[in-house]
């Protein structure tokens, strides 16, 4: 989550309001971000006339903070949850609501409406069975397109080329993470076990006619057909540990 912006203390050359923060230079001048109508404006332009009398017209016409809160909490009594920013998008197109940038105007941002009118914030969205299977039945394909198995960067480029995948947040709140998702699919590297690694080492070992070096299991780990020298490492605590347990030459 990044930092909030901090508030310049200048209002809207456009709409009036105050909540504005630094939005880098131009021309030499600062310039601002109004949050409320979303415009750029300069630090001291030149204003045409009439402008300042709409500017105070528009903040005059804003709703009171009351009148949003109760208008949310009516929101949230006929849909049974709590509003999101899409949906008040969608009711205020429906003239069912005030819209989003007059909460942005009113309250600064809409989470802080939400929490002016005590109604709780949905922080995770929620996935059900099908929406899960939808998802690995996503990343197998791609498993099977790409043939090989996938890591977390493969299903990001993929998001990127068709954005009809579901995007890499929605694996993390589905499953925990990409990685996650990954190896709930069954699309991922094979996961070996203590006595697999074993049987890699001493087949390795046989099969090169020498003692096993790193390289060696990060040449076979890259083929996918072994384990990384990472996990050898957390499983032995080192390749020389390994090589040992294994009963194999040793340098």
């Amino acid at each position: 989550m990044g930092r909030p912006p901090i508030r310049s203390g200048f209002d809207c050359y456009h709409c009036g309001s105050g909540d504005t923060s630094k939005a880098g230079q131009d021309k030499g001048k600062q310039r601002f971000y109004c949050r409320g109508c979303r415009k750029f404006f300069r630090e001291k332009p030149v204003v045409p006339p009439g402008n300042a009398d709409r500017r105070r017209s528009a903040r005059s016409n804003l709703p009171s903070q009351a009148e949003l809160v109760a208008e949310l909490r009516s929101i949230v009594q006929e849909l049974k949850t709590t509003p999101t920013t899409t949906i008040i998008a969608r009711f205020s197109k429906e003239g069912r609501s005030h819209s989003l940038n007059t909460y942005y105007a009113v309250f600064g941002s809409f989470p802080e409406a939400l929490r002016r009118a005590k109604i709780k914030r949905i922080y995770i969205r929620e996935f059900d069975a099908d929406d899960r299977e939808r998802m690995l039945r996503e990343l197998r394909i791609l498993r099977r397109k790409l043939g090989r198995p996938i890591f977390n960067e493969d299903v990001v480029k993929a998001r990127q080329n068709d954005k009809t995948l579901t995007p890499p947040n929605h694996l993390r709140l589905a499953f925990g993470s990409v990685p996650k998702a990954i190896e709930a699919a069954g699309v991922g590297r094979k996961k070996y076990s203590r006595d697999e690694m074993v049987e890699f080492l001493r087949n390795l070992d046989n099969k090169l006619g020498r003692a096993v070096r790193k390289d060696d299991v990060q040449e076979q780990f890259r083929l996918n057909q072994g384990p990384s020298i990472k996990s050898i490492v957390k499983e032995f605590g080192g390749l020389r540990d390994a090589r040992r347990v294994a009963r194999v030459r040793t340098l």
